[in-house]
């Protein structure tokens, strides 16, 4: 059997495989396109392509389970969600060009909307004596201004500015009310925290912060 023949029986094989299994074509698909810009349909200027993942369901399974998925997709793979599932209203997002600023955006617009829906369910007021701090969510200062984060904001009990390269931090919001309110049979009322990361050293960064801290609870 020559080169030619081999290689044919090869890709065959590989076809196969492809045809037979979702996972293994899946996994093809990803690392054929991981480093291809969008695609756009032909007569639609603009459109993008499907994104290559649901991430709702991945959020369900945790946050951690969707970034290290969301950390296997490219620029254009996860500006391709954010397009899909229209978390970019005002814009910006777009404009991004690493995922070091995509992948936080698209989870917390994810964390955002789940908790607007678990808002229109039957509510029931319970009372704590010391409600339990959840996960902070980390959001970067460029985001503060997306309409994602601005619900995130507004929702949160405390929010705090913090610097991961000085260890700076100072707490810019704070607000603890015994009184909460949750779906029946859902778990105990969870403080919201959200941390703004800045350059401490930038005094427009904080400033930034606060303004968008008092724009989303309406503070003058």
């Amino acid at each position: 059997m020559n080169r030619h023949d081999r290689l044919k029986s090869l890709f065959g094989e590989i076809l196969k495989e492809v045809q037979a299994n979702p996972n293994f074509a899946a996994r093809i698909a990803r690392v054929l396109d991981a480093d291809q810009p969008a695609t756009h349909t032909p007569g639609q200027k603009g459109r993008r392509s499907p994104g290559v993942l649901d991430p709702f369901p991945l959020y369900q399974q945790g946050e951690a389970v969707l970034q290290a998925r969301l950390a296997e997709l490219s620029v254009e793979q996860l500006k391709d969600i954010v397009a899909e599932h229209g978390m970019d209203r005002s814009k910006l997002a777009m404009k991004w060009k690493t995922k070091e600023k995509l992948i936080p955006f698209i989870v917390t617009t994810i964390a955002s909307r789940a908790r607007t829906g678990d808002a229109f369910r039957s509510p029931t007021v319970v009372s704590q004596d010391s409600p339990p701090s959840g996960p902070p969510v980390r959001v970067p200062i460029d985001s503060v201004d997306t309409d994602a984060v601005r619900e995130m904001l507004r929702a949160a009990d405390v929010i705090v500015a913090l610097d991961p390269k000085t260890n700076y931090s100072e707490q810019l919001y704070g607000q603890h009310s015994l009184a909460r309110v949750r779906s029946p049979g859902a778990p105990p009322y969870h403080i919201q925290q959200v941390e703004i990361e800045v350059d401490a050293a930038s005094v427009g960064q904080l400033e930034k912060a606060r303004a968008a801290i008092d724009a989303a609870k309406g503070r003058p």
